[in-house]
Formats: structure tokens, sequence, C-alpha cells
């Protein structure tokens, strides 16, 4: 049998993506090819592409009613955004909640607990994961239907950072709606 590298983790071990929390989420192209439009004059000019990137994302919060979707901003070749998820069922630290909770996730209806029997689901059916599988599966589909379908697809998974504070949120929020006059192609560069 062959040996295959490991793959990189990216996201935390042993955390629980289903939390109330916010989040901020990187999502580039594969090999960064500018899918999703041009900067000119320092603003983003989105794409066919990009404008169904943006509808696609607005349109979250109408599949997963406990998210709230932050700032965003669509660029060339990657997509910055902040989304919170909320504490959906106040009650789920019970052995039926749980229960009854996977049963509905698995209608990708509402998120589960971190207790009892619910710590046990799979990390790719955690709540963060799965609305970003959702999205990129979303943007993808759309796309494909186009008459004048060019190239595109996603990089493989994402980037997430798990907002702490309020200073936090600050300093992001400003890299996000400063990153289009900050714009290089040169640079590939997802930190802030």
């Amino acid at each position: 049998m062959k040996d295959f590298p490991q793959r990189k983790q990216t996201r935390l071990k042993n955390f629980n993506y289903s939390e109330y929390r916010i989040y901020f989420i990187t999502i580039c192209t594969k090999d960064r090819n500018p899918s999703f439009g041009r900067i000119i004059d320092d603003k983003m000019k989105l794409s066919k592409i990009g404008e169904i990137t943006e509808k696609c994302w607005l349109e979250i919060p109408d599949h997963f009613p406990d998210i709230e979707l932050m700032d965003f901003v669509i660029m060339p070749d990657h997509f910055h955004g902040i989304l919170k998820i909320y504490r959906y069922d106040k009650h789920a630290n019970s052995d039926k909640n749980c229960r009854s909770i996977h049963n509905q996730w698995n209608r990708h209806a509402y998120d589960m607990r971190n207790s009892h029997g619910c710590s046990l689901q799979p990390r790719n059916h955690q709540r963060l994961p799965v609305i970003i599988g959702s999205f990129k599966s979303s943007v993808t589909r759309i796309v494909k239907q186009l008459d004048d379908y060019e190239y595109f697809a996603w990089q493989k998974s994402y980037y997430d950072l798990i907002i702490r504070n309020s200073q936090e949120l600050k300093k992001i929020t400003k890299y996000i709606l400063t990153n289009p006059q900050t714009w290089s192609p040169d640079e590939h560069s997802n930190e802030f």
C-alpha cells in the first residue's frame, strides 16, 4: 500500500466549529485565478462570477438562520468574510436534545453542541465547515450553469481565524474594508 503524505490540518484540533463565535474566513480560488473581477481605482469591479459569489454569501442566513454575516470583501482571487454563529437551541445539553439536534443536523438545519454524544460527531459535520462547504458548492454549481462559463474552481479548504475580542474584530474589519486599496496582484498573502 502506498503511503500518502499527511495533509496539513487547517482547523484547530479538538475545537468545536459549531460553537457561538465570530469567525474570520478567507477562501481562495484555485491557483489564485482572478475569477472574481478586477481592482479599478482602488475599488473592486465584480465579474459575473464575483456577483454570483456575493449573492450566495448574502443568502447564507436564508439557509442557516443562526448565522449573522458581518463585513466581507471579494477580491480578484480570494474572499474575506466575517460571520457569527449564534446558539440556536439553548436546551441542547440533554442526551435527548443531542439526538434531536443530530437528526436535524443531518438535514443541515440546526447546529450541534459539544456535549455528551454530540461531541463525537465528525468534524466535517460541524457548523462552520458545512456552511463554507455549502457556500462554495453553491457558487460552483451556479457558475457552471453560465453560458459563457470560464474555468473556475476553489482552492481546497479555507482559512479561518477565531475572533476572540473586540480589538481583533476592529483590526480585521479595517483590514477587510481597506483590502481593495492595498491590493497588489503580485502579493498573494492572506495575513493581516
